[in-house]
């Protein structure tokens, strides 16, 4: 029985790395898919509340706090300068409070996507160490 040539040992090796390196790919995209779903599950309260927020914001507040500005200009007999600034100030507050908010919702989720860095940053590693003929599992 003839031994195997170092040809057929370099070719069965490459296309095992080959194998190796779909498989994991494969995994890598499944992982992400996951995250993916697990980032909109988190996320969509979140960018709902800032897109209510921004369009509550942009079509009501000036209406709206025109109007406290004149309920506190004849309630306390304040110049309306000052009533404007009181009720633009109260606007001002609760729209950084909700923006806040989303932000550290957006924030929370977008946490899951770390979990696909690491374990990728862990797959490029273990395959340049099998390139670079260091054989260890992944």
């Amino acid at each position: 029985m003839k031994p195997p040539s170092a040809y057929s040992a370099v070719q069965s090796n490459v296309l095992s790395l080959i194998q190796d390196g779909a498989r994991l790919l494969d995994l890598q995209m499944q992982l992400l898919t996951v995250d993916v779903r697990e980032f909109w599950s988190r996320a969509k309260w979140g960018i709902g509340v800032l897109v209510v927020a921004g369009v509550l914001i942009l079509a009501t507040l000036p209406v709206l706090l025109l109007g406290i500005a004149y309920a506190i200009h004849t309630t306390w007999e304040l110049s309306l300068a000052m009533s404007m600034a009181i009720s633009g100030g109260a606007g001002l507050v609760l729209g950084i409070i909700a923006l806040i908010w989303s932000v550290r919702k957006l924030t929370r989720a977008g946490e899951r996507f770390q979990r696909s860095q690491i374990e990728l940053s862990e797959n490029l590693s273990w395959f340049r160490s099998m390139l670079h003929g260091d054989h260890h599992s992944p």
